[in-house]
């Protein structure tokens, strides 16, 4: 697929921009984990990896004296202690100016994005440990985040109806985003982006991947690229193939010519004439959803909302884990088995003790 080619070589080329000034052992780690991981997912680690790096040449006073971070060695890692560890966490917990990918400040970060952090570097002192590249792990001494259960954000069927509705029409939107709505003609593409999200629980990074060529109108399915770079099929109803054909009416009358270069095959196109990205999909879907709820709608939620839908109607934590695409029915339980309690609660006078 095209799209995903370029945005793997993408990847790669800011990957090995990265790792020309990184130690010869974290290279090969990167080269020991290429084949089971995804670009997206090696890119994350890397700038996890150099975040820490900075904070050693920062903060540490066996690092602050080195040249460049191709001079440290392993060694050195292995010396470090719980402490300096848990100092990193507080440091990337708080505002401090530090060169961060284009940045001049970094913000202090959440638990979450703290608690990422610590697993890309335990995954890398795990490699290093597991090729007997190091003999000490210290990451296995080391408290990580603790998160609070967070309530899963969904929408009821009303929202449903009623965010469909607002894609179809902008009848809510500000009378400036309503003005670009109606030049724009965005009424099909963002009801067809929406209907596809809330209809088969598709992934945005999926979505935006999707070309022309990738459907299959006879069986209503279309082929997608699943996190990994495993390609799929997903199938869709009557519901998501009108919104999706009352679009297609409009994309098939784009010339090619009219499209930036390299993106005439795909299928959701931009305001700027250009395949449609993650982060305008993201803002059309918050755009849309704050004119008919007070909840925070993204696109996961969407997901989120499709994956509840499907688990009540068949209570199959298998079936909703291979339509979500899911590496395993684990990650679908601990989303959607909560629910069991209203079922819990639903049977409850179900078993009668004496006839009355």
């Amino acid at each position: 697929m095209p799209y995903i080619n370029d945005r793997d070589n993408q990847n790669l080329k800011r990957l090995n921009d990265i790792l020309l000034n990184m130690p010869m052992f974290v290279r090969s780690y990167f080269n020991s984990i290429s084949q089971r991981t995804s670009t997206n997912t090696r890119l994350g680690y890397a700038y996890d990896i150099l975040m820490f790096f900075r904070y050693l040449f920062e903060c540490h006073e066996d690092f602050c004296k080195l040249e460049g971070y191709e001079k440290v060695t392993a060694q050195m890692l292995e010396d470090l202690k719980t402490d300096d560890i848990e100092y990193y966490m507080t440091w990337l917990s708080m505002d401090h100016d530090t060169e961060q990918i284009g940045k001049n400040k970094a913000e202090g970060l959440g638990r979450t994005a703290i608690k990422r952090k610590i697993s890309a570097l335990s995954a890398l002192y795990k490699n290093l440990y597991n090729r007997d590249i190091i003999h000490r792990n210290v990451m296995l001494s080391v408290d990580r985040p603790k998160l609070a259960d967070h309530e899963i954000i969904r929408m009821n069927p009303s929202e449903v109806a009623d965010l469909i509705d607002e894609a179809e029409t902008g009848d809510n939107l500000s009378p400036r985003q309503k003005k670009l709505y109606n030049t724009l003609n965005a009424g099909p593409r963002d009801t067809a982006i929406l209907t596809l999200l809330l209809g088969t629980g598709i992934r945005v990074s999926e979505l935006v991947g999707i070309d022309l060529d990738h459907f299959d109108w006879s069986e209503t399915s279309v082929r997608i690229v699943r996190k990994g770079g495993k390609e799929d099929r997903i199938y869709f109803g009557d519901e998501v193939t009108k919104a999706l054909l009352d679009y297609k009416k409009l994309r098939d009358v784009m010339k090619p010519d009219q499209i930036k270069p390299g993106d005439e095959k795909a299928f959701f196109i931009s305001k700027n004439m250009q395949r449609i990205t993650t982060r305008s999909v993201e803002r059309l879907v918050k755009k849309h959803a704050r004119t008919i709820t007070t909840k925070h709608i993204t696109p996961h939620k969407c997901r989120s909302t499709y994956g509840t839908n499907l688990y009540k109607e068949t209570g199959d934590v298998l079936l909703v884990s291979k339509q979500l695409g899911h590496t395993t029915p684990t990650v679908t339980a601990a989303h959607y088995t909560a629910m069991d309690e209203e079922r819990k609660i639903q049977v409850k006078d179900k078993v009668k003790l004496r006839d009355t």
